[in-house]
Parts: C-alpha cells; structure tokens; sequence
C-alpha cells in the first residue's frame, strides 16, 4: 500500500508555529558589512566542506578534520575513498546550487533526485566491498532493502517508482507559505522512509532537504554561509531516534520531527547569523586564528601584524609589503612576496597573474588556525582531531 506524504498542522501555540515565523525572518539575512566577496566565499566554501564531512560522518565515515584539511592544504582531495565521498558531497551541493541559479523556479524531479544520487555515490565501492557507493547510481532500487539499526521496513522494490511519484508530487505542489518549511520536513522523512536508493539514501534526504531550502529563499549564493541542514549532522543519534519516531506515522509523530528539524534550523540560523557580520568575522574569527598562527609558529609576530594589515586592507598591492620590508625594493621585495605565495598565506586577486593579493583562507594554513577558533565558538559538532 503506497503511503502519501502528508503535512499535519500543528496547533497554535505550538513551538512549530513560533520557529516558522522567525525562520521566514531569518531566511533575508544577508552579508553586512565591508568583507571582501572573495575573503566571504572562501569562508563559505570552507563551510560547505566541513558540512560535507559532517554529512558523511553520519553514514559512518571517520575522517577526521584534520585529514581533511591536510588533503585541502596539500591539493589532494579525492586520493583515498573517505575523502572522495565529501567531495562528493560538495559536488552535489555545487550541482544544486547551479541547478537553481540557472532555473530558480525548477521542480525538484526524479532527474534532480536521481542526479544527487549519482554525484553522491561515483566512483565508490559498493557496500558489499565495503564502500559507500551503489552498484546502480542514479536509478532506484529494484531489491528489497533493510536499514540497519531500525525497525522499519521500506517498501519493496515494485513499490518504489510509485512511492517517489507521490513524493515528487507533494514537494512540487503548490502550498501556502507558511505550510512551506513542514514540507521541507516531511520531504526529508518521506524520502528516508522510502528508501529509495540500495545505498546513500541519507545523504540523498539531505542534499534534498538543502535543495527545497534554496528554492524556498535560504540561499547560500546571496550571503548565507553555512548549509543550513547542519541540523541533522550535529548530533547523529538525536538525528536517527527523530527520524525512527516518524516512521510510526502517526500526526503526533510527525509533528515531533517537523519541531525537530525546525527547532534545529532555527538554532543553526541563529547561529550563522552573526557570521555574515564583517565585524563579528574579523572580531571572533580572524583575529584570534592570526594569534593562533603565531602560538603555533606559522606566523612570526612581525607576519601576524602583516597578515592583519593585509586582511583589513582586504586587496593588495606591493606597496603593503614595502610598508613592512621598507629594506626590501624591486627584486628583493618581489622575492619576499613569492615567498608569502610559497607559504599560501595570500594568493593572487582576482586570477593567478595578478599582481594584486588577497589573504589566503582556505589551502594555505591559517586553515588550521580558523577550523580551531570555529569549533571553540561553538560551530562544529566535534572536534578537529575527533
């Protein structure tokens, strides 16, 4: 029997109806401030790859941030499998993005679902070689499943194409606004539910999840920093017991995990928020990982104080580095700043040629530096090492 998808409606003075509204406030915050577009995308893209390691994580991936960041540092993402699955992840977040850059108003359909799916599981082994890849990429399942861990079964195989054709209906029907972010919720449920896919279905719900959040607004592409489905990656068993609690289907339980992912959603913004503050960003962010630098000897005193002068003055020239090395002219100073290429502490703006530079954020490492001082602010689940 196919089960449609359905959004319940919570009562009035439930919590549901208060994260609702200042979610729909939330979702116009934008960049404020005076950061560089090249300095807030680098921060942005930092984001999007550890949301991506989180992600996996959850479907049991280990790699740490630290071998994370060493395989960005060194330029050798994708060497081993763990690391190949992110950058999966982040392939998909880039496809969804560019997806609706071009189409804005694109209905979320099989194409798009089947599409993720394929980005999410190329070229990894299949689970029975241990992997977390699919022998089918991009096409549903045609075998019976079972999720290890829970009570649930999926529907079997001849169900499948049915099942998806009722989802894609609900998610693409129109609503009122206000119904908007339950859907998102129970789209993401639904899809789990179906288990759709032999593997990588999890990841699936949430590059869908993250899909109808920018369709409905919550845009990374106009000042949101942070993949907003960070909430099912903060804490995995809160994560699985929600979702096992909806499988009952049940009005009741279903609401309960509309709360879930709402109230998660709402603390995340709250959250990023103060990061698309360019105060907040030099204040909290920055100045305390050009201090972390020279605690762990990347950075001089001297260079801490050049590296600052260079991120305030955001894009710069030459002259910046002669008002530091006033000793250094021509060629001498010409060698001292390759020298700072070298290092990946600042990187030619905007292309390889220039001659004009910009603090190097994201493959140099200050990465280090920043990763530690947005775990002890509070923005990532676990930590470096873990």
């Amino acid at each position: 029997m196919i089960r449609m998808p359905r959004i319940p409606h919570p009562k009035f003075d439930s919590p549901i109806v208060e994260h609702v509204v200042v979610l729909s406030e939330l979702r116009s915050a934008v960049l404020t401030g005076s950061v560089l577009p090249e300095h807030f995308f680098q921060l942005k893209r930092i984001f999007q790859f550890l949301e991506s390691l989180q992600s996996a994580r959850i479907e049991g991936n280990r790699t740490t941030i630290e071998e994370f960041v060493e395989e960005q540092i060194n330029g050798d993402t994708g060497q081993s499998e763990s690391i190949r699955e992110i950058q999966n992840l982040e392939d998909a977040v880039i496809y969804l993005e560019e997806a609706f850059k071009r189409a804005p108003t694109r209905e979320i359909d099989h194409s798009l679902i089947c599409e993720l799916h394929r980005i999410t599981v190329k070229n990894l082994r299949d689970p029975r070689s241990g992997g977390e890849g699919d022998d089918t990429p991009g096409r549903y399942r045609s075998k019976s499943v079972k999720i290890v861990g829970a009570d649930h079964k999926p529907p079997p195989p001849w169900d499948v194409e049915a099942e998806m054709n009722e989802l894609v209906l609900f998610i693409n029907q129109q609503i009122p606004l206000q119904m908007e972010l339950l859907r998102i919720a129970i789209a993401h449920h639904h899809l789990t539910y179906i288990h759709p896919f032999t593997n990588g279905n999890g990841r699936v719900a949430r590059l869908l999840t993250y899909g109808m959040l920018i369709k409905a607004g919550y845009r990374v592409d106009v000042g949101r920093i942070l993949n907003p489905t960070a909430v099912f990656v903060h804490d995995r068993k809160a994560y699985m017991n929600a979702l096992q609690h909806a499988d009952e289907g049940s009005d009741t339980n279903l609401l309960d995990f509309c709360e879930y992912v709402l109230g998660g959603l709402r603390l995340v913004f709250e959250k990023v928020h103060q990061l698309t503050n360019a105060g907040y960003v030099e204040t909290q962010i920055m100045l305390p990982s050009f201090d972390l630098a020279v605690q762990r000897a990347i950075l001089s005193p001297m260079e801490r104080r050049v590296v600052e002068d260079l991120w305030r003055n955001q894009i710069c020239e030459s002259k910046h580095f002669s008002r530091w090395y006033p000793q250094k002219k021509g060629a001498s100073l010409s060698q001292e700043i390759a020298h700072w290429k070298r290092r990946k502490l600042i990187r030619p703006y905007p292309t390889n040629s220039s001659r004009k530079y910009i603090v190097e954020l994201e493959h140099g490492p200050l990465l280090r530096c920043i990763i530690h001082v947005l775990h002890q602010q509070g923005f990532l689940p676990f930590a470096p090492d873990a």
